[in-house]
């Protein structure tokens, strides 16, 4: 019935998919073309190979996998795939809570920045410098004396 479909380029006969290759003498006729091909979820053993109009050109069968032993199928990848990040999901989980056990560093709190950094504050000026009379005699109508 229904087979999910890739596009893959065929070289020299051989087409690879999910890390399987497959092979076919009649993939020489569409060398270096882009094909559909159409594999079974359950069974990695073989594929269907289209050209992309839709034209069926061969099916191919498993050989020489260099990354396991047998063919892996589609639902073997995605069984290894979900596996792989429910173990990280786990891992962040673990991490969290390992996180909230461990006790809050204690510190005094700190008067000021001066003692934070310790230097000591910063004597007032008692009696502040103008450049201009006017800004003199403004300084002294804000605080509250009119004195020259």
């Amino acid at each position: 019935m229904f087979k999910p479909e890739q596009v893959r380029v065929a070289q020299r006969g051989w087409l690879e998919l999910m890390n399987n290759q497959y092979f076919s003498e009649a993939l020489i006729n569409v060398d270096g073309e882009e094909v559909r091909v159409a594999y079974d979820i359950h069974d990695a053993s073989r594929v269907i190979v289209r050209r992309m109009n839709g034209d069926y050109v061969c099916d191919a069968i498993w050989n020489g996998n260099k990354q396991a032993a047998i063919p892996v199928n589609a639902m073997q990848d995605a069984m290894e795939k979900r596996r792989i990040r429910r173990l990280k999901l786990n891992d962040d989980h673990r991490r969290e809570i390992e996180a909230e056990g461990r006790p809050v560093l204690e510190s005094k709190p700190v008067q000021s920045f001066s003692e934070f950094l310790g230097t000591p504050e910063p004597v007032p000026v008692e009696k502040p410098f103008f450049f201009l009379e006017t800004d003199r005699d403004e300084y002294l109508r804000k605080n509250g004396t009119h004195h020259k």
